[in-house]
């Protein structure tokens, strides 16, 4: 091998070191772009979910004001005030017809009227919570997929171009190998020596 020759495979070799470089800095800056636009698609699905489940692990640790706070607030959306409120006035008026509004039953059947409205309200906002943390969950697991099928193929793509630009270096080191050795055997021949030199 000449020197020139072995000058140029080394440039090869050179050129493919910066190639993988290349394509590994590529390859993460577009990871990080990526990430960055799942985050803005899932991020609030996922916040979500955190806080329904901060407000579940809330109400089982105890009678936290904070809960009272977001059960209040949801049941002032949900219209329980008119609920308990329509209830309370079948049952007066079911009590005033038997001339037994401000008896005790009247007064035992409303305050369970309005237990069994607070229960019921109750439920049904653990049950939304519930469904709420299960799409947080489900956003985090999608955006997890995604990354990873993105980041096989999009690796899988930068690997193959690197790996066909390497190639593209070698065999260009190669063919002027080639192209220096036939050189030199068809001087050799020319000028008599008759021997070859690959």
């Amino acid at each position: 091998m000449s020197l020139l020759s072995f000058l140029f495979d080394l440039n090869a070799n050179s050129d493919n070191r910066s190639v993988a470089k290349e394509t590994a800095a590529t390859t993460t800056a577009e990871w990080q772009k990526l990430l960055e636009e799942m985050r803005g698609i899932y991020g609030p699905y996922i916040g979500w979910g955190e806080e329904a489940g901060g407000a579940l692990n809330t109400m089982l640790l105890g009678n936290d004001p904070k809960f009272n706070e977001l059960f209040d607030r949801y049941k002032n959306s949900m219209g329980y005030q008119t609920t308990l409120n329509a209830g309370v006035d079948a049952l007066n008026t079911n009590a005033s017809n038997r001339m037994l509004l401000n008896s005790g039953s009247n007064l035992k059947n409303i305050s369970n009227h309005g237990q069994e409205t607070n229960q019921k309200y109750l439920g049904d906002f653990q049950d939304r919570l519930f469904d709420q943390q299960k799409v947080g969950l489900a956003a985090g697991s999608g955006m997890s997929g995604a990354l990873q099928n993105y980041g096989t193929a999009f690796t899988g793509i930068q690997d193959n171009l690197a790996q066909a630009r390497m190639n593209a270096n070698t065999g260009n080191a190669n063919a002027f190998a080639n192209f220096e050795n036939q050189a030199m055997n068809a001087m050799m021949r020319l000028f008599g020596g008759g021997g070859g030199f690959g």
